[in-house]
């Protein structure tokens, strides 16, 4: 027998592997009965009843790893896109206001030019953390 199991499902398994153990030893089995389970176990988990599941389980896990790792990018881009509107939308009203006040005082208005945006400034720490949980 043969067990082959995808590297995201040899952590759960183990645990799952593991407490059973555990249960059997407090429980006092005997060592004979102990063999017989972990023969029947051993022949479950090699197993396409047992297989299947397990890596159905696996390659969930791995979609939603990379779904959340995108949804933080998409974040990100959304986030910075957003920032840049704010700022544009705080220069633009500072000119036009600096503007109406030339023009009150008789004088002409300026052209108003956009200085350079500047990257979105997230609490220190945020973005180490996103690509991290993303595995960058």
């Amino acid at each position: 027998m043969k067990l082959v199991v995808a590297p995201l499902g040899v952590i759960p398994l183990a645990t799952l592997l593991r407490s059973h153990i555990i249960e059997m030893v407090r429980a006092n089995i005997v060592r004979e009965k102990r063999a017989l389970v972990a023969h029947k176990l051993l022949k479950y988990i090699t197993s396409p009843q047992f297989r299947n599941p397990i890596e159905e389980v696996t390659h969930t896990a791995a979609e939603l790893r990379g779904m959340i790792a995108q949804e933080a990018k998409d974040h990100q881009r959304v986030w910075q896109k957003r920032w840049n509107h704010y700022q544009r939308i705080e220069w633009d009203g500072a000119q036009i206001a600096a503007n109406v006040t030339l023009v009150l005082q008789g004088k002409e208005p300026k052209q108003v030019v956009h200085p350079k945006m500047y990257p979105l400034q997230l609490p220190a720490g945020t973005e180490r953390a996103l690509s991290a949980k993303a595995g960058h």
